[in-house]
């Protein structure tokens, strides 16, 4: 067991992302910096290392409580690499992106390179970043271990824009104060409990502008990754029997709302598991949202994620 479990290392490192042509963009090789940060043994073995991607308007900082409880969990030395999506957090921001699966799972493949992983690790998704991590374990087999879904990496319910739209509303605008600017997620529902996890999220996403105070993320980036995410949803399917990782998928099955719908519907979940060649055990974490389902995990949910 690591003695810190609250502690965490935060890096920043140049990386070359090759990004493939998808949804025609054409493919292109770019350099940029992305944020991250690291719980846990530098020296894991790469069978316990787990890279975690956080959902569309996230930022490392969502990992925070999932890492330490999977920290205290295991007396195995385990390796937690969480990163800021590009667009996101301390993660460079190119203003012509491209914003989609492909280009965050080029980006992620760059970063193992740059962090000398060569080895199969675990991959850990959370809404977007489960969509990155179907495209990720598809088309970079050999590189993941294990898959872990979390409320993503399917077609979603018609509704989700709806069941986001609380998170998308803090960006592009600017607010006199921080208690402003989490104000509607505080008393939208989303995090029933405001935990200093919590709270750490979104300081982490705030940066000072003239008249208060706004999110680092450019509203633009979102916009073109919604656009984007019209193409992942029409083939996703098609990814399924290429992933040939043993795939644990983790639903949420509270809605935001009871006017809404939960992301991830039956019929989805079977096609899932009829199809990811490399079989898919799906749990459903009791009581949990789309977004308090990583900030407020189940010890079962943990013991998951570690184990499959």
């Amino acid at each position: 067991m690591t003695s810190e479990t609250n502690s965490f290392t935060t890096h920043r490192l140049e990386l070359e992302s090759r990004v493939p042509s998808w949804n025609n963009v054409p493919a292109q090789v770019q350099t940029l910096k992305i944020a991250f940060a690291e719980w846990g043994t530098p020296e894991a073995a790469p069978d316990t290392t787990f890279v975690m991607a956080h959902g569309l308007t996230g930022n490392f900082h969502y990992w925070t409580a999932l890492a330490r409880q999977m920290l205290s969990a295991t007396d195995r030395p385990l390796r937690l690499i969480a990163l800021d999506l590009r667009g996101r957090g301390e993660s460079d921001k190119p203003e012509q992106g491209p914003y989609s699966v492909a280009s965050h799972a080029a980006d992620i493949a760059g970063l193992l390179d740059a962090l000398d992983l060569k080895e199969p690790v675990n991959f850990v998704g959370h809404s977007l970043g489960a969509h990155i991590g179907a495209y990720f374990a598809s088309h970079y087999p050999k590189r993941v271990k294990r898959l872990v879904l979390i409320d993503g990496g399917a077609r979603m319910s018609a509704d989700v824009l709806q069941s986001i739209g609380v998170s998308l509303a803090r960006l592009g605008r600017v607010f006199p104060a921080y208690e402003d600017f989490i104000a509607n997620l505080k008393n939208g529902g989303v995090f029933p409990q405001w935990t200093a996890d919590v709270d750490g999220i979104f300081r982490y996403d705030t940066k000072p502008v003239e008249g208060g105070i706004s999110s680092k993320i450019n509203k633009s980036s979102i916009e073109q990754e919604l656009v984007q995410s019209n193409a992942f949803y029409a083939e996703v399917e098609s990814y399924y029997p290429r992933i040939t990782a043993p795939t644990l998928i983790l639903r949420a099955p509270k809605p935001i709302t009871p006017q809404l719908s939960p992301f991830l519907r039956p019929e989805v979940l079977e096609t899932m598991q009829h199809n990811i060649a490399g079989g898919a055990r799906v749990i459903e974490v009791e009581g949990a949202n789309h977004y308090n389902i990583v900030t407020h995990a189940s010890p079962e949910m943990v013991r998951a994620v570690l184990n499959g």
